[in-house]
């Protein structure tokens, strides 16, 4: 018997030329751009679908990627920093994406991946 924990999920990208396996692990984020969405990877490359975000969103595992603006679906496990003011998350140091969700519904999306919880502004003001 196959134990799911260890089944990589994966992604299938169709184009006129090939057939691309993208593992979701691969995966940086996904960005809308009317009917056609923007698959990201972190090896560089960049893959377009004619399908909405709201598709993929239903295709992609919803415990490691969050909706985080109407345009943008992101991979929590890239997030590297946050700016409060701006509204920007900063995925792999690099890449800069803004988000329109409340920072709190985001933090509470993300904490799961974050282990363990430390409040470093609670330890700086002491």
């Amino acid at each position: 018997m196959l134990s799911t924990q260890n089944v990589t999920q994966k992604l299938i990208i169709s184009n006129s030329d090939y057939i691309h396996v993208v593992q979701f692990d691969e995966i940086i984020f996904c960005q809308s751009d009317g009917c056609y969405t923007h698959i990201n990877l972190h090896n560089g490359q960049k893959h377009t679908l004619a399908k909405s975000l709201s598709k993929i969103c239903t295709q992609l595992s919803s415990n490691q990627f969050i909706r985080i603006s109407q345009t943008y679906l992101i991979n929590k496990a890239f997030v590297n920093k946050i700016d409060r003011k701006k509204k920007n998350l900063y995925l792999l140091d690099r890449i800069i994406i803004p988000f329109t969700i409340s920072l709190k519904n985001l933090m509470e999306l993300i904490s799961d991946s974050i282990h363990p919880k430390i409040n470093l502004t609670d330890a700086d003001n002491g």
